[in-house]
């Protein structure tokens, strides 16, 4: 996978320059990681920053209780915070909006966990690395902002 994501960045002319890049989700194991760190920094293209959200489990597991999907485009809508316009209804198509049958907080803090636990070797390797940096809060008006202090922090210091 390492070399996939390489080998992408490569043919967009992307390596051995100043581009920027963001890879969200990946990668998902500590030898995702070690590959794509050789691999890139053989390029001379070290990553220079991971950020992890920190958002609250407790708002995670909310957010996905009150999940709500139009099967057949895609579209997701929350009950708190983007509510369909007539209830469990699709704003364009007015067909029946459903809900996946993992969408409850019992299972989902079960995945949660898993993935808390799965991300432990990845975060210390990036702490070695001294490129991990962590921004917390519960919504995305909170969070860019610190999102981007980050990036700002990091291309001030390089």
């Amino acid at each position: 996978m390492a070399k996939l994501v390489t080998n992408e960045l490569n043919h967009r002319g992307w390596l051995n320059s100043n581009a920027s890049f963001l890879l969200d989700g990946f990668p998902r194991t500590k030898g995702q990681a070690v590959q794509l760190d050789n691999s890139l920094s053989s390029h001379d293209c070290p990553i220079n920053l991971v950020v992890e959200l920190g958002v609250p489990p407790e708002v995670i597991l909310d957010r996905i209780s009150n999940r709500w999907v139009h099967s057949a485009s895609g579209r997701v809508y929350n009950l708190k915070y983007n509510p369909p316009k007539v209830p469990f209804k699709d704003d364009v198509t007015g067909e029946p909006l459903t809900k996946r049958t993992d969408d409850n907080p019992e299972t989902f803090k079960v995945r949660l966990d898993q993935y808390f636990e799965e991300l432990k070797p990845i975060k210390e390797f990036y702490q070695e690395k001294g490129i991990l940096g962590t921004v917390s809060g519960e919504t995305s008006d909170i969070i860019f902002p610190k999102l981007l202090a980050l990036v700002k922090e990091k291309q001030g210091s390089e």
